[in-house]
């Protein structure tokens, strides 16, 4: 009878044993910031000989709104609601084909005014030429 009772002992040791391996990690950590307990240092019963049950829900511990730009698209988007993500992690790419083409007409219209400027600048020297020629002849003439 004794040996039957010191098996059955053993038996139930090696369970909890066995059931308290995965649970090892668990106890006052600190994970991305957010703190955590054991459930034995929150009801204060150790984790020998009781079981209780606890129902809950995990909660992030910072949530951030990202609101997109006015007039913009999204293309693609990396993350799903309630991901966790890490500071500099990419969440979503803009359709840039209208800002590209507005671009494109922006620098055409550099280059325009360029050539605005070029042909308005040799003017400005056929002019100056007309004007020291009229200055010339009327010195002349004069």
């Amino acid at each position: 009878m004794n040996k039957k009772r010191i098996g059955r002992a053993l038996l139930l040791l090696a369970l909890c044993a066995a059931m308290a391996l995965p649970l090892a990690g668990c106890g006052e950590n600190e994970t991305d910031g957010v703190p955590v307990q054991s459930v034995s240092s929150i009801t204060g019963h150790g984790s020998v000989g009781y079981l209780s049950r606890f129902a809950g829900m995990v909660v992030a511990g910072r949530t951030e709104n990202v609101e997109l730009e006015d007039g913009f698209t999204v293309e693609e988007l990396f993350v799903q609601v309630g991901q966790a993500v890490n500071e500099g992690d990419v969440l979503f790419s803009y359709n840039n084909e209208a800002l590209e083409l507005s671009l494109q007409q922006a620098e055409l219209e550099i280059e325009n005014l360029k050539n605005s400027i070029e042909t308005n600048n040799q003017a400005i020297e056929r002019l100056e030429k007309l004007i020291d020629t009229v200055s010339s002849a009327s010195e002349k003439a004069g």
